[in-house]
C-alpha cells in the first residue's frame, strides 16, 4: 500500500484528489493539509510514502515545503501537482528535490500511475514539461515567486531517472461522492446545461468537443464553464475537472 499525503489550499481539491485515489486499492490518503507548514509537520509525523504537493499556500509554499521534506527526509518522494506550468518554478521544483511535476489537467489513471512510478524513484513529468523547462530559461530576480539563489542547472540525476509520461484513457469515477451532503458549496445551484458541461469537462472534453457534443457554440460553453468556477469558488477549469470526477455520480 502506497500511503500518499495531500498538500492543497482548496478544500474541495483535496477531498477531489481522495476520491480519485482511494478508488485505487493500493493507494492509501493518510492526510491532508491546506498549507506548507503542516505538510512538513504531518510529513514528519505520518512518514507518508508519496506528497503531493500545489505550489501556492500559505505560511509555508510549495517549494519551500518540498525543499524541507526533501532534505529532512529523503526517501519519501514528493510529487508538484499544480495548474502552473511556469518554467521557473518547474525548474525550482526539480533543483529542491520534487520527484515530478505534473499539471491538474491530467487523468485520475494518469494521477495513479504517476503516484506508484515517483515511489518507485522514477521522476514523472507531465507531457511537455521537460521540452519546456529545457527550453526556456532563467531571466533576473522578480521574474517568479519562485525565485531563488540555488544554481539554475536541474540535478544531474534527473534526466536518467525520468520515465516518459504515458497518456491513458480517461475514466469516470463510479461512486467518489454519493451523499449530497459532501456535495461542493455551490453544486446545487449549478443549471442542467452547467452539470453537462461539468460532466464533459470531467471526461476530458475540450470547449470545441463540449460545444460539438451538445451543439451549442463554443462562446456559450466559455460562459458556462466561467458560471460553473463562480459558482464552485474555483481557479480554473482544471480545478473544476478534479472536482467533477468526484461528484460524476451525480452528473449523470
Amino acid at each position: 500500500m502506497i500511503r500518499v499525503l495531500l498538500a492543497d489550499v482548496q478544500k474541495l481539491i483535496r477531498e477531489g484528489l481522495k476520491a480519485l485515489l482511494e478508488q485505487e486499492s493500493d493507494l492509501q490518503v493518510i492526510a491532508d493539509v491546506d498549507n506548507g507548514f503542516d505538510a512538513v509537520e504531518q510529513t514528519e509525523a505520518l512518514q507518508p510514502d508519496v506528497v503531493l504537493m500545489d505550489l501556492t499556500m500559505p505560511k509555508m509554499d510549495g517549494i519551500s515545503a518540498t525543499r524541507t521534506i526533501c532534505e529532512r527526509f529523503p526517501d519519501i518522494r514528493v510529487l508538484v501537482l499544480t495548474a502552473s506550468d511556469d518554467a521557473i518554478a518547474i525548474r525550482h521544483a526539480l533543483q529542491v528535490g520534487a520527484q515530478g511535476y505534473l499539471l491538474k489537467d491530467m487523468s485520475p489513471d494518469e494521477l495513479a500511475n504517476a503516484v506508484r512510478t515517483a515511489y518507485k524513484g522514477f521522476t514523472q513529468l507531465s507531457p511537455g514539461i521537460l521540452q519546456k523547462v529545457m527550453a526556456d530559461s532563467i531571466e533576473g530576480d522578480g521574474e517568479s515567486s519562485w525565485h531563488h539563489s540555488d544554481s539554475a542547472d536541474l540535478p544531474p540525476s534527473l534526466m536518467p531517472n525520468v520515465l516518459p509520461f504515458v497518456p491513458t484513457q480517461r475514466r469516470v469515477l463510479g461512486n467518489a461522492i454519493q451523499s449530497s451532503s459532501n456535495l461542493p458549496p455551490g453544486f446545487s445551484k449549478l443549471t442542467a446545461r452547467e452539470r453537462q458541461v461539468l460532466k464533459l469537462i470531467a471526461e476530458g472534453s475540450s470547449n470545441r468537443e463540449i460545444a460539438q457534443t451538445l451543439d451549442i457554440s463554443e462562446g456559450t460553453v466559455k460562459n458556462h464553464v466561467a458560471s460553473i468556477l463562480g459558482r464552485l469558488n474555483l481557479r480554473d477549469r482544471t480545478q473544476a475537472a478534479i472536482v467533477a470526477n468526484s461528484v460524476m455520480p451525480l452528473l449523470n
